[in-house]
């Protein structure tokens, strides 16, 4: 059972305001560090780049992140050998990394940094032959 409070469950339909400057804050700072917990989270790392852009965005506060920075950081994750992206530079493609590249780079309307036919061959290439799974 929840025990999460609602506003019209308390009669008080006036909401605490969200501190989105620290929210930005926090979501610019991360990263920065380099300590143990950055470099054991590697492998989270495009996927967690995706979900702080999207609470940026939510927020109305997308251009908190240099978007070239970030488009330069999402094609050094790109596995030349695969044709798909990594989680972090040098790391194996992985379909959910690939996923988390693709919106990112639509979010900035830089789909033309892709190379569609080698995504695409990738993609293809996970797929069972037999079952279509």
């Amino acid at each position: 059972m929840s025990t999460t409070t609602t506003a019209a469950a308390t009669g008080n339909d006036k909401l605490p305001e969200l501190a989105t400057d620290k929210h930005v804050a926090y979501i610019q700072a991360l990263g920065k560090t380099q300590d143990l917990a950055y470099h054991l989270t590697s492998h989270l790392r495009l996927n967690a780049v995706y979900w702080g852009l999207t609470a940026l965005c939510t927020m109305g506060r997308k251009e908190a992140l240099d978007r070239e920075e970030l488009i330069d950081f999402i094609m050094s994750c790109w596995d030349d050998e695969a044709g798909a992206f990594g989680a972090y530079p040098k790391h194996d493609a992985h379909i959910l990394s690939t996923l988390s590249a693709i919106q990112i780079l639509v979010m900035h309307d830089a789909l033309d940094r892709l190379d569609n036919p080698r995504v695409t061959s990738f993609l293809l290439s996970l797929q069972n032959p037999k079952t279509g799974a």
